[in-house]
């Protein structure tokens, strides 16, 4: 002891041993936790009496928020509540950080792939739902189904075994059709336009008149 600290100090070139089934850390006061070590336990470390890290058979709990400059992990790691990323901290994937998401502290939320692979969107349980302001649909990719896309949340142009089906009005800068491909107009097709490749028909296939 100094006169202001006291000290265990091994001196030696071999290790210093606590031996011990159960050790204990406490405070001078002997009413507050610092550190518990168990034989065939957990290592616990407190703050303030207040249990903050608990080794387990699994791997360590964190009880609070963790600081760290760099967290390496070998194994698999459950949180049981949020993760949180500051503005511009991206959370990567991939031994070559393959996939970045993150939030750039302005107007921007990324997901991006900056590999050499595809960016693919699985669903094996149901849809794939874009959405805007969390309850307005934006595309919706069905399973076995339809891909719909909407406008002000309401659906405009629906995929179909066929083709496509559009609701509303349809404008483009020009439309091409190849020989022998049809235009139809009527619900059985009754007017149909077309060119073979060397005549070109209008023919009213219907029981009406055809009128210019």
């Amino acid at each position: 002891h100094t006169g202001s600290i006291s000290y265990i100090s091994d001196q030696g070139t071999g290790a210093l041993r606590l031996l011990s089934n159960q050790f204990r850390i406490r405070n001078a006061d002997n009413n507050e936790q610092i550190a518990n070590f168990t034989q065939n336990g957990s290592v616990e470390l407190y703050y303030d009496n207040s249990l903050k890290f608990e080794t387990t058979g699994a791997g360590a709990t964190v009880y609070g928020t963790t600081q760290t400059q760099q967290l390496n992990v070998t194994g698999v790691s459950t949180f049981a509540s949020d993760v949180s990323f500051s503005d511009d901290v991206k959370a990567l994937f991939g031994d070559g950080s393959d996939l970045e998401i993150y939030h750039d502290g302005g107007n921007a939320s990324y997901i991006r792939d900056v590999g050499t692979g595809n960016l693919n969107i699985d669903s094996t349980g149901g849809n794939i739902q874009i959405r805007v302001n969390t309850n307005e649909s934006a595309i919706v990719a069905k399973q076995d189904g339809a891909v719909d896309l909407y406008y002000d949340n309401s659906k405009k142009l629906a995929t179909t075994s066929g083709g496509v089906t559009v609701t509303g009005t349809v404008t483009a800068d020009g439309l091409s059709l190849g020989d022998s491909e049809y235009a139809y107009f009527g619900a059985d097709n009754d007017l149909q336009i077309y060119h073979t490749g060397s005549i070109s028909y209008i023919s009213d296939q219907g029981t009406g008149a055809l009128r210019l």
